[in-house]
């Protein structure tokens, strides 16, 4: 499911980080932990699981502020009024649940510089697209994928250009462990090819745990046409395109 957020400003104070991403998945974990202690707990902990590894099914698009000003390191909001997109790859019998999580909240974003108070004025619950085998995305926020090689005798990350050779088959490797963790099922014979429709945007975020923690990560925004089936359609519009989701990365629209 897909939620949209209204957002009022509520605090005086109208400066948030620029680099607010950790905190608004920490936040989608308080939340939830708030409202079921249960499922936030297993969401966080375990979540949807594949050979010991975990996937936190979920993404979210950046803030929309009606309008605002980029000053150095901070977003600066000339207007009480924002949004964001929440979207869930979650069982239909929890899409109550989530929505209901987040009615009327008020919550605080920031560090311990700027904090900004917000309150929930409206959650919209937003259409899904028609999911078939050949459909046009827009990247919202970038996609990441990344593959681990051996420079000078060490494992090095290496975040990869859609243009790159092997960009598609990794993936369609995420998107197919993302459809086996929430599924049980694994897809023995799945047809899967990406074109690109626009250049690459390179775009590396800084992701800040705490004043001493920051790792970077490059993604890249773009348009593509994904020829796959409609059930792996589904994963990648819910869950988020690529790697890092639950951080804000791969939140696609339809187009």
């Amino acid at each position: 499911m897909r939620i949209k957020l209204q957002l009022k400003i509520t605090s005086d104070e109208r400066i948030l980080p620029i680099n607010y991403q950790y905190a608004v998945s920490s936040w989608i974990y308080k939340t939830l932990n708030v409202s079921n202690p249960e499922f936030a707990s297993w969401l966080h902990e375990q979540g949807f699981s594949l050979k010991n590894k975990r996937f936190k099914l979920f993404c979210f698009s950046n803030i929309y502020f009606e309008k605002s000003q980029l000053q150095g390191e901070q977003i600066v909001s000339y207007s009480e009024n924002c949004s964001i997109i929440l979207s869930f790859l979650v069982p239909d019998a929890a899409h109550h649940f989530v929505h209901g999580c987040f009615k009327n909240l008020d919550f605080v974003l920031g560090n311990k510089q700027h904090k900004l108070r917000l309150h929930v004025s409206t959650v919209e619950v937003l259409p899904a697209p028609q999911f078939s085998e050949s459909m046009r995305f827009e990247a919202i926020t970038p996609v990441c994928i990344s593959q681990i090689r051996p420079i000078n005798g060490k494992s090095h990350c290496e975040y990869l250009s859609p243009l790159d050779e092997a960009y598609s088959s990794l993936l369609m490797k995420n998107t197919l462990t993302k459809h086996e963790a929430y599924t049980g099922e694994k897809l023995s014979d799945s047809k899967f090819s990406l074109k690109l429709l626009s250049e690459p945007a390179s775009k590396l975020i800084a992701i800040t745990k705490n004043e001493n923690e920051t790792i970077f990560i490059r993604g890249y925004k773009f348009q593509l046409e994904l020829n796959t089936s409609p059930l792996l359609m589904k994963t990648c519009y819910y869950a988020g395109l690529g790697e890092k989701n639950s951080m804000g990365f791969g939140l696609i629209k339809a187009i």
